[in-house]
């Protein structure tokens, strides 16, 4: 935070400077934005484009944030802009593809990547996130394809190793997926998805020892994830250790109250505990989310 309050000195020094410029009215809104003050991040960016309205850097900086803060509506119309003040410029169509993405726009999104791509053929982000939406299309072969593009354009690019393992995982290639997430690990080794994952293909090899270790990790490095808690949760139940399983599930609920999954696996444990009424209380929450989604 010190480090971001001496950068934020130097925005201020130079918009004193230069109160028009509109270069620093956006970076000083990422930085505002990493900093967790939205309302004046907000500010910066649309002083900016009042500045320059056609600037397609400013246009991208804030769908970036709008998507971050959840207005995906207004994202969009900010990537438009950016694609329209400049066609080939393939972060904003990766980062448009994604907002389709997330909106279950798939076919719209493909589109966005495939453009993204042919203006740069080695845009690392492009191949990954586009190999996202083919997995999640459940076109794994051509997922693999776009994972290893993306790794060759970017080996650092620590996410692709874990979602890439994901994928092989669910392929059932379970030695390359441990070999991907080895790999993961090696390059970042507090990574809580990497040890997250792993720890799932570990327990689906029931391995549970190395299962229960790579979890522990993964919660050292983000102790409020709910996934991680949820999971855990199911190795330790799977093990026959119940009162500890439940913490995790209470846990999980905790850091995500409305995760219906993890409301069900906690009915099953109830109901294996011979807690019925509990048990049932649970099923019902699971039941309602379900039809809330």
């Amino acid at each position: 935070m010190e480090r971001c309050e001496e950068i934020e000195e130097q925005y201020l020094l130079a918009l004193e400077a230069d109160p028009n410029n509109m270069a620093v009215h956006s970076d000083y809104g990422n930085l505002l934005e990493e900093m967790g003050r939205y309302e004046e991040a907000e500010k910066q960016y649309t002083f900016a484009l009042k500045v320059d309205p056609k600037n397609a850097y400013v246009h991208y900086n804030y769908g970036n944030f709008l998507r971050q803060i959840g207005r995906k509506k207004e994202a969009e119309k900010q990537y438009i802009l950016a694609l329209k003040a400049d066609i080939n410029n393939a972060e904003a169509r990766c980062n448009y593809g994604n907002i389709l993405s997330e909106m279950g726009r798939y076919k719209e999104a493909k589109k966005q990547y495939i453009r993204a791509l042919k203006a740069d053929p080695n845009n690392a982000e492009a191949h990954y996130n586009y190999g996202n939406l083919l997995q999640q299309m459940e076109h794994d072969e051509e997922a693999e394809k776009q994972y290893i593009l993306a790794l060759k354009a970017n080996p650092k690019y620590i996410c692709i190793y874990y979602n890439y393992g994901s994928l092989l995982q669910r392929m059932g290639h379970y030695d390359e997926a441990d070999k991907q997430y080895q790999l993961a690990i090696k390059a970042d080794p507090n990574n809580a998805y990497t040890h997250f994952y792993y720890g799932i293909l570990l327990s689906e090899r029931e391995c549970y020892d190395e299962a229960e270790k790579q979890y522990l990790l993964a919660l050292k490095a983000d102790p409020n994830n709910a996934s991680v808690h949820s999971y855990y949760g199911l190795l330790l139940a799977e093990t026959g250790r119940y009162d500890e399983a439940e913490k995790q599930y209470v846990l999980a609920l905790k850091a995500e109250p409305n995760d219906k999954d993890t409301h069900y696996y906690y009915g099953d444990l109830l109901e294996e505990m011979g807690r019925n009424e509990e048990a049932k209380k649970q099923y019902s929450l699971f039941a309602m989310l379900s039809e809330m989604k």
